[in-house]
């Protein structure tokens, strides 16, 4: 009884510090990756980067994975997890194009126009990305916390 307490206050309480928690970290690792490519003065690109992915992962990442989430819970039903993965894969990748495009609408109050292809691509690529990173640790901290509870621990009730 004990675990399954536990169990549902973790999953349901701390939905909230869940993604703020995955939203740091995948701001801190998308910005080393973005600052290690820059060549010198990493941890100066370092912090540039993460002034300005940390907001966009952290509100609009999480925002979008909440959404995501729940909306998968509450209404889908795909019994293969290989098409489920993709299927969410492809909520993420979709959530993370309206939200590039919001961005562009709010900022520079216009919808966004790249007379390059390449503008276009690069663009979204890191959007992209952005969202397949904070994708792929939640499915990280979800195989975790199954792990955790799943280990008979000594001692306990």
């Amino acid at each position: 009884m004990e675990r399954s307490r536990d169990r549902e206050f973790f999953y349901v309480e701390n939905e909230v510090i869940k993604h703020f928690v995955l939203g740091v970290v995948a701001s801190i690792i998308s910005s080393a990756v973005l600052a290690s490519m820059e060549g010198e003065a990493v941890v100066h690109y370092f912090f540039i980067y993460w002034i300005y992915t940390f907001p966009a992962i952290l509100v609009l990442g999480g925002v979008i994975s909440y959404l995501i989430e729940k909306w998968i819970a509450a209404k889908s039903r795909i019994a293969n997890k290989y098409l489920a993965y993709l299927f969410r894969l492809v909520l993420y990748l979709i959530g993370s194009f309206v939200f590039i495009t919001l961005y562009w609408m709010i900022v520079l109050r216009t919808l966004p126009y790249f007379s390059p292809w390449r503008a276009f691509i690069s663009t979204y690529a890191y959007g992209f990305i952005g969202a397949l990173l904070y994708f792929h640790l939640y499915l990280l901290y979800e195989a975790a916390m199954r792990f955790y509870f799943s280990i008979k621990r000594p001692f306990s009730k």
